[in-house]
């Protein structure tokens, strides 16, 4: 299966919030699979990932040993949920990963437990983009925007508590009790303001949160969604690897906005962009430049 014939990932509400914890690479492999997935899988179905194909869509290099690592964590690592019959599931998240030698493709079983949550959608399903997902580089960005595409036709969330995202998030260890990024302050930057940046950036939704206090104690959170370009809700794969590549470029390298990358693309062939940035990059290097964000954007007019 090819990146080409999916481009919509679906995920079953029920994993959307459950409880697990994966680096960026372990998710960004697994969104991959999740776009490949049909409702014509059987057990059989081996997911075949080319690891070039990936590394031009992204424009990050994805180095075999940190895959592997990656796909060993997925083996390894569990998820937790509660089925629609409220038994309490536990699972891996993959069944095998093959390495197919000297080939740079990776073919992977998902776990055959978890295959009825991915693939019976029923009523309740989130529909998110591979490309924004992929382009976010927290992980917990990656999961509040899971969990946000999940109400993008509402415009609200429900409300969570703060404890209740922090263990979506694995945040809270449920044996010891322990808790990561406890101080308030941390969780802000490091959790919620970080990942509304990274959402509102690179991605089809728009997004803030409000919090609600018992007393003086922030005990809730709501987040509101907006969908900013309903026609961008299915990738346009007559646009080339390349290109997105490029505008992934733009954005995080030469800190531009997407609707101003879109502009770039729209109005210069990629030879004439890859010079223009080129130019720029020297002269940033050079310390000629005070901002590469607002120079870019008067070098490309945008």
């Amino acid at each position: 299966m090819s990146s080409n014939n999916a481009n919509i990932v679906k995920v079953d509400n029920i994993l959307t919030e459950a409880r697990y914890t994966l680096s960026k690479l372990e998710m960004d492999i697994y969104f991959v699979i999740l776009s490949f997935m049909s409702e014509k899988d059987d057990e059989k179905t081996l997911y075949r990932i080319d690891i070039s194909e990936q590394e031009k869509l992204t424009g990050n290099k994805w180095h075999i040993r940190q895959v592997r690592e990656a796909t060993k964590g997925l083996l390894s690592k569990v998820i937790e949920f509660y089925d629609y019959e409220d038994n309490y599931i536990q699972a891996s998240f993959i069944e095998m990963a093959k390495y197919i030698n000297k080939k740079g493709i990776i073919e992977i079983k998902v776990t055959q437990a978890l295959k009825p949550f991915l693939l019976n959608l029923k009523s309740r399903y989130t529909t998110f983009q591979l490309v924004s997902s992929l382009a976010l580089t927290s992980k917990f960005a990656k999961r509040i925007y899971m969990l946000c595409s999940q109400w993008k036709s509402t415009g609200i969330t429900r409300k969570y508590k703060i404890e209740e995202l922090k263990y979506m998030l694995n945040l809270i260890d449920t044996e010891t009790n322990k808790e990561q990024l406890k101080n308030w302050s941390q969780f802000k930057e490091k959790v919620l303001d970080l990942s509304v940046k990274q959402i509102n950036t690179y991605t089809d939704l728009k997004i803030n949160y409000r919090l609600e206090k018992e007393g003086k104690k922030i005990t809730h959170i709501i987040f509101d969604v907006e969908k900013t370009d309903a026609s961008q809700q299915i990738i346009d794969f007559s646009i080339t690897e390349e290109t997105l590549a490029l505008k992934e470029r733009i954005i995080s390298k030469y800190k531009l906005r997407k609707d101003q990358a879109d502009k770039i693309l729209a109005n210069n062939d990629i030879p004439t962009i890859k010079k223009l940035l080129y130019d720029i990059q020297l002269k940033n290097a050079n310390g000629e430049i005070k901002s590469i964000g607002a120079y870019s954007a008067s070098v490309f007019n945008v």
